[in-house]
């Protein structure tokens, strides 16, 4: 059996959804899917410089402007990882700081939303559906910035609605989510479920463009998974060699720090010439 690409991967969601001659599925997804309002839509994402081969495999990237001062930029994550997140971080970021510099001033009234589309959340029993992350003080009572947020969708918790769709207590939240549930239906499933909401155009559209491109072989990976494999472990060593070398500095200048110390040079001048705070320059005595 051929694979069925759909939309739990990044590349086939950008493929279908993010197509600036025919924006029907992502005013539709935004709209109905997000739950955001949609004044006017416009892709941005020629206007990025491309600088990294990673971003090199970003070429239709769902850079969105959704209303004059609202951008949005939505991911989907096959899995979780600090890899991963990191990485989706940094091209957030990237896209906050292009702005920034277009505009030539620190901008606080345009509104940045990264949307990560995430399976292989741990699971956790406190776990949400939906989680909007945002730069607070340690009690969270105090915003750092207030017009960037990160919101993650815990997609496996949605797709597992499907099993539950004609459980009446599940009704409402199937209701809220399922356009972000067909995501990651295969054919099968999403043949079923188009065949019960036939009434739906968005649903029926969804099932014909994706069936399509699976068909007509479209959605050949931009990335496939042994280069994303690659590209996470190689990540993975750069950190680590990063914190081996800083924690050869420091074991170096402790070490220089004990010499000083037996040579009973006073404290005040050894964090001078080792940047090490006093308090642990003591506590190498």
């Amino acid at each position: 059996m051929e694979k069925f690409y759909n939309c739990r991967y990044d590349m086939a969601f950008k493929l279908l959804f993010c197509n600036d001659t025919d924006t029907y599925l992502i005013e539709k997804f935004i709209l109905n899917g997000l739950h955001m309002e949609v004044e006017k839509l416009e892709f941005l994402n020629k206007e990025l410089a491309i600088d990294f081969l990673e971003e090199r495999k970003k070429i239709v990237d769902s850079l969105i402007r959704i209303d004059d001062n609202i951008y949005l930029n939505v991911e989907v994550n096959s899995s979780k990882s600090k890899e991963k997140a990191l990485r989706n971080y940094c091209y957030f970021q990237k896209i906050i700081n292009s702005n920034t510099k277009k505009n030539e001033d620190y901008n606080i009234t345009d509104k940045f939303i990264q949307i990560d589309l995430t399976y292989g959340l741990p699971k956790t029993g406190n776990q949400k559906i939906v989680e909007t992350y945002q730069m607070k003080n340690e009690d969270g009572s105090l915003l750092y910035v207030d017009n960037v947020k990160m919101i993650e969708y815990d997609m496996d918790k949605i797709l597992d609605l499907w099993y539950h769709r004609n459980d009446k207590d599940k009704q409402e939240e199937i209701e809220k989510y399922k356009y972000l549930m067909m995501l990651g239906l295969d054919r099968e499933k999403l043949r079923i479920f188009s065949e019960e909401h036939k009434e739906d155009e968005f649903i029926m559209t969804y099932r014909k463009k994706i069936e399509e491109a699976n068909d007509k072989k479209q959605f050949e990976p931009f990335l496939t998974y042994a280069e994303d494999v690659r590209f996470q472990i190689n990540t993975a060593r750069n950190i680590g060699k990063e914190e081996g070398i800083e924690k050869g500095r420091v074991e170096e200048k402790e070490e220089t720090a004990r010499n000083m110390l037996r040579d009973k040079v006073d404290i005040a001048l050894i964090s001078r010439y080792t940047n090490l705070p006093t308090s642990q320059i003591m506590s190498l005595r």
